[in-house]
């Protein structure tokens, strides 16, 4: 079992998607959302393989190290604000699809990147391995610029608008056809990814966690390994991996 979470800073619009693997087929078994802190752990008590999470993992190091200075100093030292905004793998993102990331460090996904670290902390007191870079259970993702990857155009898909759920429906039939033979979405599934971008969000992240567990994303090198570490690693799917997930991936080109 793969598990995705679109997290938010409030269990209301948190949002799960639990797909069961089994030998050339999948199918949904969780798609809901309303998750608190306690009913994720709870989720994640069902022993998945790997779990993929829609929230940073970590803050710029550049914005870490300013702020440290000046509440310890009240100097403040960096002239350019550019560099505190985004993390290594915001820009790799950008770089890669073309899809920019929200800042971690000044936008509002900083209260739901609270939420994470303190989910992450959670996990690792129960024992789990727990790496930001996306080893150990847990890997961030980010729907939108996976989506690209596999071909789909994202814009316009997040809000509760006629048009924005239209755009919903059209990519759930998107992924329906380049998934057909191996996962059926049944019409009431459709119509709530087309009703909710955070149930959508959530299924594209147990997608990516098989993509993850399976060797079907982008490796992080060596020399992003220090970064990803410390600010978290947004993990991309390989071009074209989509339509065989659930085709076991031998050889595995990764173990993350």
């Amino acid at each position: 079992m793969t598990i995705g979470i679109d997290l938010a800073a409030q269990p209301r619009e948190t949002a799960a998607c639990m797909i069961a693997w089994r030998r050339q087929t999948a199918s949904l078994e969780v798609l809901a959302a309303g998750f608190s802190d306690d009913a994720l752990l709870e989720l994640l008590r069902r022993a998945p393989t790997k779990v993929a999470i829609d929230a940073p993992f970590g803050w710029p190091g550049p914005f870490v190290d300013a702020v440290a200075e000046y509440q310890r100093t009240g100097e403040w030292r960096e002239a350019d604000i550019a560099p505190l905004r985004l993390r290594d793998t915001d820009r790799a993102v950008i770089s890669s699809t073309g899809q920019q990331p929200l800042s971690v460090s000044s936008d509002r996904i900083a209260v739901t990147a609270m939420r994470c670290a303190r989910f992450l902390s959670r996990l690792r007191t129960e024992g789990h391995s727990i790496s930001r870079d996306g080893r150990g259970l847990v890997a961030e993702v980010y729907p939108a610029a996976a989506l690209r990857v596999w071909g789909f155009e994202p814009r316009g898909y997040k809000g509760p608008k006629p048009e924005q759920r239209a755009k919903r429906l059209a990519l759930a039939n998107g992924l329906s056809a380049a998934t057909a033979s191996w996962l059926t979405f049944t019409n009431a599934e459709r119509a709530s990814l087309a009703e909710s971008d955070h149930l959508f969000d959530a299924l594209i992240c147990a997608l990516l966690a098989r993509a993850i567990a399976e060797g079907r994303s982008r490796k992080v090198e060596p020399e992003e390994r220090q970064a990803a570490l410390a600010e978290g690693w947004i993990h991309l799917p390989l071009p074209g991996s989509l339509g065989d997930l659930a085709t076991e991936y031998s050889p595995r080109l990764s173990k993350q």
